[in-house]
């Protein structure tokens, strides 16, 4: 008799069997396609920690920040891109050495991306660095004559979609996050923005 299906998102298959008065029966197959319109967006639009420094990029999803020995606890401080997403935070009591803490967004159709800060917590009396200098930067197929006291850098580019940049700091506590290095046009910005082990930040262009 009638009867009420239901529908997943994507394919469907719904049958109707007909049996004749001989026991022969007859399966007529109905295909719908249920669209899904769930938001796919599981981005955060920012991430900040209460200790330790980190430069954010909704597209960079790890992270790594050196901490104080007397800091025992991180507060995670965020948003999300799409209010109909959701996040859960991981962030443990830290011990000395490195600790992991995770940001998981879940879009509204499911899909999920995990954003992992690595936190060093150091030893007791440990002074942390204040280095957020780069010992250079070497762009494949384009030259550019590296100096550590000049932040800004002009470069001529041809149909390139991005570049490959090659980063090396000079403090390996040290991390560093390159920007705008996508979709490349005339006039556009690329960012490399270092970050020293006591959270000094230092920021280079590329023209």
């Amino acid at each position: 008799g009638p009867r009420t299906v239901k529908l997943n998102y994507g394919s469907n298959s719904v049958l109707v069997k007909v049996k004749a008065e001989n026991e022969t029966i007859k399966t007529y197959t109905i295909k719908v396609e249920r669209q899904d319109n769930r938001s796919s967006n599981n981005n955060l639009k920012s991430l900040s920690l209460s200790a330790g420094t980190i430069a954010f990029s909704k597209d960079v999803t790890t992270y790594n920040t050196t901490v104080d020995y007397s800091v025992t606890k991180i507060d995670i401080i965020t948003e999300v891109e799409d209010v109909k997403s959701k996040y859960v935070v991981n962030s443990p009591s830290l011990f000395v050495g490195n600790n992991v803490i995770t940001v998981t967004v879940t879009a509204e159709n499911g899909s999920t991306k995990v954003y992992t800060i690595n936190v060093v917590r150091k030893e007791e009396a440990a002074i942390l660095s204040d280095n957020n200098n780069v010992s250079s930067i070497d762009i494949l197929g384009h030259g550019i004559r590296f100096e550590e006291d000049i932040t800004e850098y002009d470069v001529e580019i041809g149909d390139e979609y991005a570049l490959v940049i090659e980063v090396l700091l000079e403090d390996p506590s040290a991390n560093y996050v390159i920007e705008g290095n996508e979709d490349l046009k005339d006039g556009s910005v690329i960012k490399v923005t270092t970050t020293s082990e006591s959270g000094q930040q230092k920021e280079y262009k590329i023209n």
